[in-house]
């Protein structure tokens, strides 16, 4: 039971990674729409024209116990997996976890209504996969081979051990303001109002499992197990996620960003000297119909052997079934039986500081602080949490290069790379270090997307006139029907 939970948990995490994190693109020059789901507050960066988003997609796979072969990555993980060859095992003595993420947003659009209030909608639907805190013995005995003697002989305790499942959809609608405007600076604010919309989860977590093992059999077996998930998440199940098993819920996001221009230039496109942002985002949680065989149990058996722990053998693998015979044969005693349960979001702490260094040259810093915590009967599903410097240059206003450096869970350096051209953008944070700087890694990301902003509009000038004394002329309706990214020169010149 144990070490397939490890292997598919800390192996396959990779092999089969084909949240929305976007790590290193949360900068301020770029469309807004694209950048709803990071912070409400970006909502305001669309004031001067509407915006539309055809499509975001980010996928994050990682674990801290192998490292995986680049070569056989891109080669199609074609041939078996194989420990010493195509992945081998990290040598430090962190409790061993694992995650995938991933993250598509559909169509998106922002537009301003009456000069003061800016709204942006999206759709978006999201994976999340996360499991592990087993400690560095348990997991190198569980999947080591039959040639180690401790595999056959030992003893092991866990604590605060399980994983998660979750995937759901959601309606945002983001609301958006100016707070305070003038020549040095402004804080604008926003908030997103999420409908959710629960497709399937599967949840296992003990607060505390030991047993000790001689040869093919079980000595004192005990601890609780909780075991959670829906009727669609199971191998027995539809596999449809059409037929959702969640209900509909409510989530939050909330958001401010103050802007620094200290020359108080209004025809630059990007015043700003220094931009910082903060939000808080995933507030909330999903409800869902617990599947028969959901529940509370207790793990108190003597000696058995140890193919009665295993799942193999068992009608399709159904884990109603698996649990049932578990029960019938007095290896586990079902203490509570649940109906419902409910998942929370990945809430999370962001904050964002970008600096404009001048001569198209911009320095960023990011961090993901995550808020969520194992508690209860519950292995919540999270973000990992990270800190990010991504210098970044404009060769020209719609072609843009970032370099992101990060160090994931505060501890895994990775070095990527972003390129945005027009429309369209698509960066890795881990693409330099892992594909192209070693042969080994163990995360990977990717992201993609697209935007538009169709309509330039009159600027909203801190002054009412130029300094020769002429009012805005605006743009002309020929020239505001032309996205932006086609025009050669959007600047805004003084009239003679």
């Amino acid at each position: 039971m144990f070490k397939r939970l490890i292997i598919i948990l800390l192996i396959s995490v990779a092999n089969q990674a084909s949240g929305q994190q976007l790590i290193g693109l949360t900068t301020n020059n770029y469309l807004a729409v694209n950048q709803l789901q990071l912070n409400p507050a970006y909502v305001n960066n669309a004031r001067f024209a509407p915006e539309f988003s055809l499509f975001s997609v980010s996928v994050l796979a990682g674990n801290n116990m192998y490292s995986v072969s680049s070569q056989w990555l891109l080669s199609g993980a074609e041939t078996d997996a194989r420990l010493g060859k195509e992945y081998v095992q990290l040598n430090n003595s962190q409790n061993k976890k694992a995650w995938v993420n991933l993250d598509i947003t559909g169509p998106a659009f922002s537009f301003t209504y009456k000069k003061k209030y800016q709204f942006g909608l999206y759709t978006r639907f999201r994976t999340i996969v996360n499991g592990g805190n087993i400690p560095q013995h348990s997991a190198e005995v569980y999947t080591s081979d039959s040639t180690n003697t401790e595999y056959y002989r030992h003893s092991l305790e866990f604590s605060k051990v399980g994983a998660s499942a979750h995937g759901f959809g959601e309606v945002g609608l983001t609301i958006g303001t100016m707070l305070h405007e003038d020549d040095m600076y402004k804080v604008s604010g926003g908030i997103t109002i999420k409908y959710l919309v629960g497709y399937a989860a599967i949840d296992l977590y003990s607060k505390k499992l030991a047993y000790s093992r001689s040869g093919d059999s079980i000595f004192n077996a005990s601890g609780d197990v909780a075991a959670m998930y829906t009727y669609n998440a199971t191998p027995n199940g539809t596999g449809d996620l059409s037929q959702r098993a969640g209900k509909g819920g409510l989530g939050f996001d909330i958001g401010v960003q103050y802007h620094y221009f200290p020359d108080g230039d209004p025809n630059k496109e990007i015043p700003y000297k220094v931009s910082i942002a903060t939000s808080i985002t995933d507030i909330g949680s999903v409800g869902y119909v617990a599947d028969a065989g959901s529940g509370k149990y207790e793990v108190n058996a003597s000696k058995s052997f140890v193919h009665d722990y295993e799942m193999a053998g068992t009608d399709n693998n159904e884990p109603y079934s698996y649990l049932s015979r578990l029960t019938t044969e007095k290896i586990i005693y079902k203490n509570d039986k649940l109906e419902k349960f409910r998942i929370g979001l990945p809430t999370a702490f962001r904050l964002n500081f970008d600096y404009n260094v001048g001569g198209g040259l911009y320095l960023s810093a990011n961090t993901l602080i995550n808020l969520r915590g194992n508690s209860g009967t519950v292995y919540r599903p999270q973000y990992i949490s990270y800190i990010n410097v991504t210098p970044r240059y404009e060769i020209y206003k719609s072609i843009k290069l970032g370099l992101p450096i990060s160090m994931l869970r505060y501890r895994d350096l990775t070095v990527g790379a972003i390129v945005y051209l027009g429309p369209l953008y698509i960066g890795s944070t881990t693409f330099l270090s892992s594909i192209a700087m070693s042969k080994q890694f163990k995360d990977i990301d990717l992201y993609a997307g697209m935007g538009i902003r169709f309509i330039k509009h009159e600027r909203v000038y801190r002054g009412s006139t130029y300094d020769n004394g002429y009012d805005s002329p605006g743009g002309g309706f020929l020239k505001r029907l032309i996205p932006g990214f086609l025009r050669r020169d959007r600047s805004i010149v003084c009239p003679k």
